[in-house]
């Protein structure tokens, strides 16, 4: 195996800022075999330093580049008959797979079938005007927040300076009588 390329191997350091990754990312590639590895004695005192392969770091690089962005506006290939280009077009829009379309939407119809089942189904429960309606007289505090539409600071404030009431039970619990009242 020809091992003159460590003298030219690139540092961690130098891997991450290349390839934007972190070490991790470099140490998961070099144990897959991506990215070829070896101790090199590097500095003046001669420390060890492992160092990657330049050719497998370039070769990720290229593999992580995405290609050229498409151009909005392209010349036109025309002449305005002396010899110059009539000017600059609009880009025709790239191609669309049509299946992948079908498939992005049935995804999507999908998922909003299944959070459409989810949904309550009770009127009692959607949102009204303070929040979710609910029958229940005392509240979590995450309920008190929903419910009032205060925040969560606001309210823990409020219990702590006295003038909202709430007993702590496992966390605190809120009466509605008492949330009206603010």
């Amino acid at each position: 195996m020809d091992d003159t390329w460590r003298a030219h191997g690139l540092t961690n350091d130098e891997v991450m800022d290349r390839l934007r990754v972190g070490i991790r990312t470099v140490q998961g590639w070099a144990k897959e075999g991506r990215l070829r590895h070896a101790r090199d004695k590097r500095g003046e005192r001669g420390q060890w330093v492992t160092v990657y392969h330049p050719d497998d770091v370039a070769e990720l690089a290229a593999e992580r580049q995405p290609g050229p962005p498409t151009p909005f506006l392209v010349p036109v290939t025309a002449s305005n008959g002396n010899g110059h280009s009539a000017g600059l077009q609009i880009a025709p829009p790239p191609a669309v797979d049509p299946e992948g379309v079908r498939t992005m939407a049935a995804f999507v119809l999908a998922v909003l079938t299944e959070l459409r089942k989810d949904a309550p189904q009770d009127p009692q429960a959607t949102q009204g005007a303070q929040g979710p309606q609910t029958e229940k007289p005392i509240l979590t505090l995450t309920e008190a927040v929903q419910w009032s539409g205060w925040s969560r600071t606001y309210l823990l404030r409020k219990i702590h300076t006295g003038t909202l009431k709430a007993e702590k039970d496992g966390g605190w619990k809120i009466r509605k009588t008492d949330l009206e009242q603010l």
